[in-house]
Formats: C-alpha cells, sequence, structure tokens
C-alpha cells in the first residue's frame, strides 16, 4: 500500500540491469567480424562480401567498428516483450540516456 501525497500519483523508478543477458558484448574488430558472419553470413562469404550486399548491414557493422577503435565495447541484443517485466520495460521505452554508453541504434520489430 502506498499512501500518496498529491496529485498526480508518479514514481520515478530506478533498476539496475545487466545488459550483457540480452546480447553479446564484443570488444574486438575480430569477434565483430565473427559476429556478423555468424548472424548474417553464409557458407563460404567474407565480412567484405557480406557489407558489400547490404547498406544497413555495412552501416551498422563500420559504426560498431568505429566504436571498437576507440577502445569501448559493443553490446548487439535484442529484447521482447515477451518474456520478463524488465525486458518488456525496455522493450516499450528503450535505453535511457546514459553517461556510461552511447545509444548506436534502437529498433523496434
Amino acid at each position: 500500500m502506498l499512501g500518496l501525497k498529491g496529485s498526480p500519483a508518479k514514481v520515478k523508478l530506478c533498476i539496475e540491469v545487466d545488459v550483457q543477458e540480452y546480447g553479446s558484448l564484443i570488444s574486438t574488430e575480430e569477434e565483430l567480424e565473427d559476429y556478423y558472419l555468424d548472424e548474417y553470413g553464409s557458407y563460404g562469404s567474407t565480412v567484405d562480401q557480406l557489407l558489400a550486399n547490404d547498406e544497413y548491414l555495412s552501416k551498422t557493422y563500420n559504426a560498431a567498428k568505429e566504436h571498437i577503435k576507440g577502445g569501448n565495447s559493443v553490446l548487439i541484443g535484442t529484447v521482447s516483450n515477451d518474456d520478463s517485466p524488465i525486458e518488456n520495460l525496455l522493450y516499450c521505452n528503450g535505453f535511457p540516456e546514459s553517461d556510461y554508453y552511447d545509444i548506436m541504434e534502437q529498433a523496434v520489430s
């Protein structure tokens, strides 16, 4: 039970989430290349072949590569609205702005 003070009754929630539960943490260019080939490539394809045929993949790959070259890591993953309340919250609201990370892309499908 909450004793509400005033109106409207809104509560600011602060949660801590281990984002690694929702994706792959990539710290090197080799890991990035392996990830893209595993996710999007076909047998025998190279990253260059993959990126030459898909503008969207090329854009996201190059953005991630630059972030890694800057000494950072990239988390590539997904959240859905099916699983946990935390995942549903992230799915519906996205990741908030933070000093601890750069939001490179958030897409809802």
